[in-house]
């Protein structure tokens, strides 16, 4: 199945199963990464950086089943080893070289990391790790270099579990609604545990449970799981509808307020549980939209341009040297001017106005740099892994 190619912004690409690169998605990678950056640098309070994550995972879930689905489609089976090797190729370079030079950023810089810490950043449990160490060990309380690996140990969780599924489970509707019973079930969990953690009183909502619901690979796949569902329904019979309901003008309309909805509502325990709920049925009719919906062409104009898509590629590395750079700076400037823009205080107009843009300029730089000299030359050995064996 695929959609007319048209100019001007346009659809390009297959709405089935494809090697097809889709510009859009690398500029909702920068949108990311900027929510994620600027929420550390000081306007955490403002923009919700943690959004931006799940906008990541919701891309990632997406993209890897039309991968799993052209190979099952081409080959007739998938070869499990090599798409593993590749997503270790994608991801491992960049982090064996952050993990252990953010690792002595911080330690240089008055912060502590423990041989744990960096074990956990290696091997993709960071998310669990935090559960039994805390993750605010950078100088001043403020977290640690490797506290962002979470989000990659919930990616790689995933390229490890879903997988095995998708190769058991060959009928499409019945992967389907295996997967709709597990978000469901994944929701009542984390439902559960949120009405504990408030129950038990501010520490849990605010402390170890906040990070348990928000950061565990058992709470937040299902994030995942969205893109996941978008890729299998465009592959099913309910392709027509979806793409006439992406199509619509009130459609982006509606997923915009479920998130600002879901971004607004401030109760503790919604917070903690049905606001990724929200999030990822947004999310689901929000992409549709930028990507499948003809009268949205305009969007995909944007996230398309040069900037966008440049910073899209960056993302990765971006996301893992940000907080490095940041912790990097502060033994440089004063308690008075960093502190308050740290822990979620008014910053001041100096900081706003001159540190946050040089921090995000290093940052960006170095993510640059570590795009063309870490991430890009493994490249040629995952296209080997890709072809035909």
């Amino acid at each position: 199945m695929s959609l007319p190619k048209a100019e001007n912004g346009s659809i390009t690409w297959s709405v089935g199963p494809s090697h097809d690169y889709v510009a859009p998605l690398d500029g909702l990678r920068a949108l990311s990464i900027l929510l994620v950056v600027l929420g550390h640098y000081g306007l955490g309070s403002l923009l919700p950086g943690t959004f931006g994550v799940t906008v990541f995972f919701f891309i990632s879930g997406f993209l890897i089943t039309r991968q799993l689905m052209l190979e099952q489609q081409r080959k007739g089976r998938v070869r499990l080893g090599p798409f593993l090797a590749r997503r270790l190729l994608r991801l491992w370079p960049a982090l064996i070289v952050v993990v252990p030079i953010a690792s002595l950023i911080n330690v240089q810089a008055g912060g502590t990391t423990s041989p744990s810490q960096v074990m956990a950043g290696l091997f993709y449990f960071t998310n669990y790790m935090a559960l039994f160490e805390p993750y605010n060990t950078g100088p001043g309380g403020m977290d640690s270099p490797l506290a962002p690996l979470w989000s990659i140990a919930v990616e790689l969780h995933f390229y490890a579990l879903f997988p095995f599924l998708f190769v058991a489970v060959r009928s499409r509707a019945r992967l389907i609604g295996i997967l709709a019973v597990l978000i469901v079930a994944i929701i009542a969990w984390r439902t559960v545990l949120a009405g504990q953690c408030v129950a038990t009183g501010p520490a849990c909502t605010e402390g170890l449970g906040a990070f348990r619901t928000a950061f565990s690979t058992d709470m937040r796949l299902d994030s995942i799981l969205y893109g996941v569902l978008m890729s299998l329904l465009l592959n099913t019979g309910a392709a027509p509808l979806l793409l006439r309901l992406f199509n619509a003008r009130a459609t982006l309309v509606v997923s915009l307020l479920i998130v600002l909805a879901s971004l607004a509502i401030r109760d503790p325990t919604f917070r903690s549980s049905l606001r990724y709920t929200m999030q990822g049925i947004g999310l689901f009719l929000g992409f549709g939209c930028v990507l499948f919906g003809p009268r949205h062409g305009w969007t995909r104009r944007l996230l398309a341009s040069r900037p966008a898509v440049l910073l899209g590629r960056w993302s990765y590395s971006l996301y893992l040297w940000h907080l490095a750079v940041l912790v990097c700076a502060v033994p440089l400037l004063p308690e008075a001017l960093w502190k308050p823009a740290i822990l979620d205080m008014r910053p001041s107009l100096f900081w706003l106005l001159v540190v946050m843009p040089a921090l995000a300029a290093i940052s960006t730089a170095i993510a640059a740099v570590s795009y063309e000299w870490v991430e890009r030359p493994p490249q040629r050995l995952r296209r080997f892994l890709r072809q035909p064996s």
